[in-house]
């Protein structure tokens, strides 16, 4: 990429992550509760997503996990929730800075204005189906704007790792498991 490219993209982006901001601050938007949600038939207090933050990503988890969902209706709901659930388990516990970079990445795409130009999904997320929401998708990850594509990488990373961190799903998507050093390792594999 050349300086002059990479002075715009960054201008750019600067501009659109601007608009977005200013927007969500005078609508409130960001500032909604967490609460807590019914997962499974089990109270899951959320610490990081909003309401919309949870739509959004139901709308965006089945075009990224495709088929390693389970294919009967309930599982996958049951899958769906539980990934949403670790998802918001994942980036309560990233540093701020990668807090306020999501924050910031969610705000742009529930922002009306901001989400049409940048994602072109005119409608809200929760009427968005796979097909659109994988269309979306693969517009950011072959973007040009380094923005879109590293706001891709993140989407997909965090919803890669809270579905496969889930021992009930590595059956379904021939995920052998971590390897028994990581299991014995690792505090977070260890059962209390």
């Amino acid at each position: 990429m050349s300086r002059r490219g990479f002075l715009r993209t960054g201008l750019a982006g600067a501009a659109l992550l601007g608009t977005a901001s200013a927007g969500i601050g005078l609508t409130g938007c960001s500032d909604a509760p967490k609460g807590s949600h019914k997962v499974d038939g089990n109270s899951v207090q959320y610490h990081f997503l909003t309401d919309d933050d949870r739509l959004l990503l139901l709308a965006l988890s089945p075009a990224i996990l495709a088929d390693a969902l389970p294919q009967g209706q309930d599982q996958r709901q049951q899958s769906l929730n539980q990934t949403v659930a670790g998802i918001d388990a994942a980036i309560y516990r990233f540093s701020p800075s990668m807090q306020s970079e999501f924050r910031q990445l969610f705000d742009l795409l529930h922002f009306s204005p901001t989400r049409a130009l940048a994602a072109g999904v005119w409608q809200g997320w929760d009427t968005v189906d796979p097909e659109r929401a994988n269309v979306f998708l693969n517009r950011w990850k072959d973007s040009s704007i380094d923005l879109f594509t590293s706001a891709y990488i993140g989407l997909v990373k965090v919803t890669n790792v809270a579905f496969y961190g889930m021992p009930a799903t590595w059956s379904n998507s021939h995920y052998p498991g971590p390897p028994a050093y990581a299991l014995t390792a690792l505090p977070q594999f260890q059962k209390s």
